[in-house]
């Protein structure tokens, strides 16, 4: 009976005791359980995660690739585009220069092109991958009335094979020298108005340049227009005509890529412009922009004057004046012209070439228009009045721009515009100074003969 008493309570207490310890593992395995639940709960938010943005990664990389792609697509095409205008013009130049065409230099304009092709192929290979690269700009200061008349004398070329008359109208007062991107502007203006040549047959196409009031005295805004008595378009044509690989109802029966509209917007938008397509007065379609161009001097000019060595010329005896109020370019066709033993006189203007020709005998005057002094119109004056055969050659940056009071019947010999390539120069002043261009012999491939008499 005591034994009995005493044992009851004990097995009570232990009953409890491993009944609370029970309830305490029952505890900590929920707890284990449930963390063991979170931390794979938040894995799998964490794979998802890393899952989502890896499809977002490769679905930016998937479209950047694709755009690229489409940028590189555009840019061969147009690049392709772009790079038939110069051979054609090679094409049309070896054609005119074989049946005696003498109206132009087609060396020159075949060298020219050629060049113009060059710079297209090396664009080309320096593409690096994107759109941007191939369209960023390169201003650089320049001789806009020459720029202008290079584009016109190209077209002009295929404008004649299709029977249509090119109309240059080039305002007067257009800055001589200005900054610029001019490679990409002679795409632009290429691309018009090869654009017009193309859709026009037997036809007119004016292209003209006109300088409107600027805000400041620093800067140029200049209006181009292209207009053309092609077939037109409508007007619901004309924003889609400004996509790429697009071409007009009308046109089918010529052939075409589609991309030349599409070249000139990219351009200009890149050189905070925009082309405006409306109807010509000419009964076909005008195209039109404009740009606002720093003025620049010649003074910021890099020193160039290219002579290839190719005209064997022997000019000792002769004496020359060079007649430019520009110190850099004075020094730079005396140093050519003396290259071929000729003997120079540099002077700032009119006066001091009149001045020195009292004490010197002189063969040949090379002298600007615009100067400081005595201008060249008035220096031909007295020239012509003082000395009447003495040969005067035009060599500026401007085309002619004769005084309205001046007789009609006073004319310099030849005029050239600012930059000429020193063969072309060296060309002009052996004509004038007694040799025809038939009188050029070639000596070997690339090298043309001749000694002034």
């Amino acid at each position: 009976m005591v034994a009995s008493d005493h044992g009851q309570p004990w097995r009570s207490s232990l009953y409890t005791l491993a009944r609370g310890r029970a309830g305490t593992l029952l505890s900590q395995a929920r707890k284990g359980r449930l963390a063991e639940l979170q931390a794979r709960a938040a894995l799998d938010a964490q794979r998802a995660s890393e899952n989502e943005r890896l499809e977002s990664t490769v679905a930016q990389r998937t479209e950047a690739l694709g755009q690229s792609l489409q940028a590189r697509r555009q840019l061969l095409g147009r690049i392709s585009h772009d790079l038939r205008a110069p051979l054609a013009a090679i094409v049309d130049s070896a054609r005119q220069w074989r049946a005696g065409d003498s109206r132009r230099d087609y060396p020159d304009l075949i060298e020219r092109n050629a060049n113009r092709q060059m710079e297209l192929i090396d664009e080309l290979l320096e593409f690096s991958g994107t759109e941007q690269a191939a369209t960023e700009l390169a201003p650089v200061p320049g001789y806009l009335y020459t720029a202008l008349y290079e584009v016109a004398e190209t077209v002009e070329l295929a404008t004649e094979r299709h029977g249509n008359c090119l109309h240059c109208h080039f305002a007067p007062d257009l800055p001589a020298v200005v900054q610029a991107d001019f490679r990409s502007l002679r795409r632009v203006l290429t691309n018009l108005l090869g654009n017009a040549d193309k859709y026009t047959r037997r036809g007119d196409i004016h292209f003209s340049v006109e300088r409107r009031l600027a805000d400041t005295v620093d800067v140029a805004r200049l209006h181009f227009r292209v207009d053309d008595n092609g077939p037109g378009m409508s007007a619901a044509e004309r924003e889609r005509l400004l996509q790429p690989f697009t071409r007009g109802a009308n046109i089918s029966h010529v052939k075409g890529s589609g991309l030349g509209l599409a070249i000139v917007t990219t351009l200009l938008e890149h050189m905070g412009s925009e082309l405006e397509i409306d109807a010509s007065s000419e009964g076909g379609s005008r195209f039109q922009f404009e740009l606002t161009l720093p003025l620049a001097q010649e003074s910021d000019l890099d020193p160039l004057l290219e002579d290839d060595g190719a005209m064997a010329i022997d000019g000792r005896g002769y004496t020359i004046v060079i007649v430019d109020d520009d110190e850099q370019q004075r020094e730079l066709t005396s140093d050519l012209l003396n290259g071929y033993g000729f003997d120079t006189i540099a002077a700032a203007d009119g006066r001091e070439t009149l001045d020195r020709m009292q004490r010197q005998t002189v063969d040949l005057v090379v002298t600007d228009q615009i100067m400081a002094g005595v201008g060249g119109w008035g220096l031909l004056q007295a020239i012509r009045q003082q000395q009447p055969e003495l040969p005067v050659i035009l060599y500026s940056g401007l085309p002619p721009l004769r005084p309205v009071e001046l007789d009609a019947a006073i004319a310099f010999d030849t005029t050239l515009l600012k930059p000429a390539h020193g063969t072309t120069l060296l060309r002009q002043i052996v004509r004038v100074l007694g040799r025809s261009a038939d009188q050029y012999e070639v000596a070997a491939p690339g090298v043309v003969s001749a000694t002034v008499a």
